[in-house]
């Protein structure tokens, strides 16, 4: 019986030597694995339907670890969300400081191509927007400098053309931007069996835009009792 329990504790040491060892991570690998599980958890879930030990599963790490590297969920998600769309706020508006380059890039293109290339952001912050009371600890975010840069290019033009909008185009130019984030976070929606490609949406958004926002209002065709157009 001895011999039997010393083979059986030889075998445990031995499979136990022969394992192979998780290799260590580096503080780098750690956060990168934390930022990529909670970027994907707050864009599909939102952030009240995501908590951090959801986020440690999946990142395979502790929460313990979790916490001590970001402090809170309201960090972690400074963090991921809107630290990052802070910056593709800050590219947007460095890049409409150089409009009047002809080699600057075309005003619409930009937008859908930052909103594209950052469409989870996008989903955490509209779809899963936290509470104000929740990131009381690291300030709000806002699309003001979107609406801010947008209006003021707008507004250039009209000077330029020595004209005054006949309507409120500081409400059109968001209503212009909520029109790309939608066409951006609902596209396999509104275009189920195709034809929501990038270059074809950007053309009509375009088109759509210069015509309401840069043209101005038209006048509308008079309607007779019968509901026909009038001469």
């Amino acid at each position: 019986m001895a011999v039997a329990s010393g083979l059986s504790n030889a075998a445990a040491a031995l499979d136990v030597v022969e394992r192979p060892r998780r290799p260590r991570r580096t503080r780098e690998n750690v956060e990168a694995r934390i930022r990529a599980a909670a970027r994907q958890l707050f864009a599909d879930r939102g952030y009240a339907g995501t908590t951090t030990r959801e986020i440690a599963h999946t990142a395979d790490v502790s929460e313990t670890l979790l916490f001590r590297y970001y402090g809170d969920k309201a960090q972690l998600f400074d963090a991921v969300i809107l630290t990052p769309f802070k910056q593709v706020i800050q590219e947007f508006t460095s890049a409409q400081k150089v409009a009047g380059n002809p080699d600057a890039p075309d005003l619409y293109l930009l937008v859908y191509d930052l909103l594209t290339q950052n469409r989870d952001l996008l989903s955490a912050l509209i779809v899963g927007r936290p509470p104000a009371e929740a990131l009381a600890g690291v300030g709000q975010f806002t699309f003001e400098p979107f609406f801010e840069a947008g209006l003021a290019q707008l507004e250039a033009e009209y000077r330029m053309r020595g004209h005054e909008p006949d309507f409120d185009i500081a409400a059109g130019i968001r209503l212009s931007f909520g029109m790309m984030a939608s066409a951006v976070l609902m596209q396999e929606w509104l275009f189920p069996n195709g034809g929501g490609d990038r270059d074809h949406l950007i053309e009509v958004i375009e088109v759509m835009v210069t015509r309401a926002l840069r043209t101005g209002r038209r006048d509308k065709p008079s309607i007779d009792a019968c509901g026909e157009n009038g001469p």
